[in-house]
């Protein structure tokens, strides 16, 4: 439900990586207008969350607040994720090469992600890639960009 928005409003920025019989084993989305994003959250797809748990709303409405804090300099903003059997193939990698060269291309300067822990598999995997914290959000969360 989190990404209806993507799939909906935004289905050119979404890249898929699949395996020798392809099967999807991996997807990055990205929104390009962080304003339009955010209203549109709050207007068509915040009310479909009312189905969900207080914990999931609340989620919500922290990730939105945090996002505040940087997406308004850095508004192509995007989600990736890898299946755990398909990660460390280079996958990832290949997902951000193209998803950076569309931005690239629409004239984008940067490509930011909210990322949850420091400690994850992926917050290494970005920075390895080149990607600079910008904000610290004091939970373990970060805000990463990477400059085009």
């Amino acid at each position: 439900m989190f990404n209806d928005y993507f799939t909906e409003q935004e289905p050119d920025h979404i890249w898929v990586a699949a395996d020798k019989e392809d099967k999807p084993v991996g997807y990055v989305i990205c929104n390009t207008d962080y304003i339009r994003y955010k209203q549109m959250m709050h207007q068509i797809y915040y009310p479909r969350l009312k189905e969900l748990s207080a914990e999931d709303i609340q989620f919500f409405e922290s990730f939105l607040s945090d996002l505040d804090k940087v997406a308004y300099n850095h508004p192509a903003h995007f989600h990736i994720d890898i299946l755990p059997g398909h990660q460390r193939q280079g996958i990832g990698h290949k997902l951000l090469d193209a998803l950076g060269k569309q931005l690239i291309n629409e004239e984008f300067e940067t490509m930011m992600l909210y990322a949850s822990s420091r400690n994850s598999v992926g917050y290494h995997f970005y920075l390895k890639y080149g990607f600079k914290e910008i904000y610290d959000y004091k939970n373990d969360a970060v805000a990463l960009v990477y400059y085009l």
